[in-house]
């Protein structure tokens, strides 16, 4: 129901959390987030191509993409913890998903509706 928990494969927890990656990217481009930039290394993807191992009779495309497919950016997006930490205390995660500490009966809203609630309270949101 609308009090249980929200799967994490859910697409309108998947583009906040893309939108929060991207804040925090633009933080550490900034000067305030700037020594913690390279720690977020450890989460771009692997762009070596089958020859880099001396593999030179298969393809040219980085390993795990399709040939045409757009080289990734970020190998992994670390999701819950961001969840976790920005909401601390207020969200929890289990195996079936993310719950949030509401009263009975709340109203949930999408991200879209989120974003057009806050724009017109006047604090628009950077959407990234």
């Amino acid at each position: 129901g609308a009090d249980g928990a929200l799967p994490l494969t859910h697409p309108d927890l998947r583009t906040l959390a893309a939108d929060l990656w991207k804040e925090i990217l633009k933080w550490t481009e900034s000067g305030a987030g700037a020594s913690h930039g390279r720690s977020l290394g450890l989460f771009k993807a692997d762009v070596q191509t089958p020859q880099t191992f001396g593999w030179a009779g298969r393809s040219k495309a980085p390993r795990g993409l399709e040939p045409d497919f757009p080289i990734c950016e970020w190998a992994f997006v670390p999701m819950s913890d961001l969840l976790l930490t920005v909401a601390e205390g207020i969200v929890g995660i289990t195996s079936e998903g993310i719950f949030a500490d509401n009263f009975p009966g709340h109203q949930r809203f999408t991200v879209e509706e989120f974003y057009e609630k806050v724009e017109k309270l006047g604090t628009k949101p950077s959407k990234p």
